[in-house]
């Protein structure tokens, strides 16, 4: 039943009362694991959950201590002395595995429903339809997270895809201002030039003038002065 991908072993447990083991009614390796090696864990773990129905972090390292690369979901149905267990490696969403903790949970109140509290091992594990059901259950939930990653990738395309746009935009919009800027320079160069030569030109033409009245002027002083001495 190996699917050699991230979640690697799945079991339903019925807790006992303090002290006892429980029965596993439910023990299922989906990847490469060991199968005696992972209900060696599945059994320290039903002894750490005991009668409070819960996994500290404590117990969840202490039970992958020698395999960092593990992780373990777990889960007690509300109302019920069943434990659910999923292990994953560590990079599997928590979320997605409890997600298949509870399509677990489902699929076994389907078939089996209140017999739950009475079935054996050996009834669940020869059951054809359920031992095909548990690794598509994976598959889907696999496939989904497959799906959202594409999705992802194809969101941040977008954003990308969209910023490029903006950023193309905004090198359009600073060209035409740059055109726009050096065009006004061009004007304000030819407005300087022409404005120099107007101030030089009214200058010579000052000049000329203030020359002519002078000539003018001394003229008429010797017509002056020569009337008066002629006469």
């Amino acid at each position: 039943m190996g699917l050699g991908g991230n979640v690697q072993y799945v079991a339903a447990v019925r807790l006992a009362g303090d002290g006892e083991e429980g029965d596993v009614i439910l023990s299922a390796v989906l990847g490469k694991e060991d199968a005696m090696e992972c209900e060696t864990r599945l059994k320290a773990l039903v002894r750490a959950v005991g009668t409070h129905q819960k996994v500290t972090v404590v117990d969840r390292s202490r039970l992958f201590s020698s395999h960092p690369a593990r992780a373990i979901h777990c889960e007690v149905r509300a109302g019920e002395r069943i434990l659910y267990v999923l292990y994953t490696t560590v990079k599997f969403d928590q979320a997605r595995a409890f997600r298949i903790v509870r399509e677990v949970y489902r699929l076994l109140e389907a078939l089996y429903g209140a017999q739950l509290a009475v079935v054996k091992r050996t009834e669940l594990e020869g059951d054809e339809e359920l031992m095909q059901e548990l690794p598509e259950i994976v598959r889907r939930c696999e496939r989904d997270e497959l799906e959202e990653l594409k999705s992802e990738v194809d969101e941040v395309k977008e954003v990308m895809q969209s910023n490029l746009e903006a950023a193309v935009a905004r090198t359009e919009q600073l060209d035409i201002l740059l055109d726009k800027s050096n065009g006004l320079k061009s004007e304000a160069d030819q407005f300087r030039h022409a404005s120099s030569e107007a101030r030089n030109h009214f200058w010579w033409q000052n000049l000329y003038y203030a020359i002519a009245i002078g000539a003018a002027v001394l003229v008429l002083i010797i017509i002056i002065v020569l009337a008066i001495v002629l006469s």
